[in-house]
């Protein structure tokens, strides 16, 4: 669809021009419009990188609905979701669960890093850890540490968790300088982009 008539479809719908709004999963997670009902018809998605469906992913199902029963907007609102029998026990304890959402952060924090670093915010390994203290990886680590495979008492030895952050920056900055992406001085601990570091 073109953007010219997305927004005018938009428009209509937030004018209450129309009533009903059919729309993909991708439309469906960007449309940022009230609605009192939400229906999700079908679970299945396909996947390029795995090549064939995969299920609908339960933060994916919680954002879109959450068009539905805007406070400002509406008192109350439904979400409907039409899957197959066997995914429906699924679906129904993942919503009625409440399970917390864990960060993933970690699984790309080289990458985040690489950006810091090339941005200027990031020069050093303090600077990285400081900037590690304001994720939500940071929050979920103090608030599960099992899960990011620390114990409790590791959280009792160290409660801001300094330490763990200090090392997690280290492994991806060196993971960076191996790759020639950032040079990471281990002795000064300062991180960069180009090679002037090394003559600090």
């Amino acid at each position: 669809m073109l953007r010219a008539d997305r927004n005018l479809v938009e428009k209509l719908f937030s004018d209450g021009l129309i009533r009903v709004l059919c729309c993909t999963a991708t439309l469906a997670w960007g449309v940022n419009l009230p609605a009192h009902s939400v229906i999700i018809k079908g679970t299945q998605l396909y996947n390029a990188e795995k090549g064939g469906f995969v299920d609908l992913g339960i933060l994916d199902v919680m954002q879109i609905f959450g068009r539905a029963g805007r406070p400002q907007f509406d008192t109350s609102g439904e979400g409907i979701i039409i899957t197959t029998h066997d995914k429906l026990t699924h679906y129904l304890n993942q919503v009625t669960s409440q399970t917390p959402i864990e960060s993933q952060f970690v699984k790309m924090l080289t990458d985040n890093l690489n950006a810091e670093v090339v941005l200027g915010t990031v020069t050093s390994v303090s600077e990285a850890v400081e900037w590690m203290s304001y994720t939500y990886l940071h929050v979920r680590m103090k608030k599960n540490p099992l899960f990011y495979g620390l114990g409790y008492d590791d959280l009792d030895n160290d409660p801001g968790l300094h330490m763990k952050r200090r090392q997690l920056v280290h492994l991806c900055a060196q993971q960076l300088d191996k790759a020639k992406m950032v040079r990471y001085n281990e002795t000064s601990g300062y991180v960069s982009d180009s090679f002037d570091m090394f003559l600090m």
